[in-house]
């Protein structure tokens, strides 16, 4: 499924898909589905901590706790270590624990280049 959104008066394209890279074989199997695209990578991360804390605000997240006991922030948490051990040399990585969403994109849009996967 795709969607186009406005982000601070751009237009920004995302095509959505369920897909968690947390090694470079992940990163390896989902890029050779975009062959021929230019590719970036950028990874929010505000430590699993802020995640936690964040996703347990969220009626989602607390419907899913409902549902199977944890939090969505918690029942990803373990995939942080991998994360961290495997993909911290690749793409563009911002702590944006204090960023609002504005900034975090504003600095995401700014280093465009820095994100770009050779």
């Amino acid at each position: 499924m795709s969607s186009r959104s406005v982000l601070r008066g751009r237009w920004l394209y995302a095509d959505y898909r369920d897909y968690v890279i947390v090694s470079q074989a992940d990163l390896r199997e989902y890029r050779q589905q975009l062959r021929g695209l230019e590719v970036h990578l950028v990874v929010l991360h505000p430590g699993k901590g802020v995640v936690i804390t964040r996703e347990s605000a969220r009626e989602k997240s607390r419907r899913h706790k409902q549902k199977h006991g944890l939090t969505i922030g918690e029942h990803f948490a373990h995939l942080e270590r991998p994360l961290v051990e495997q993909l911290t040399s690749v793409g563009f990585w911002i702590d944006n624990a204090a960023l609002a969403p504005v900034a975090t994109a504003d600095l995401i849009l700014a280093n465009r280049d820095r994100a770009r996967l050779e």
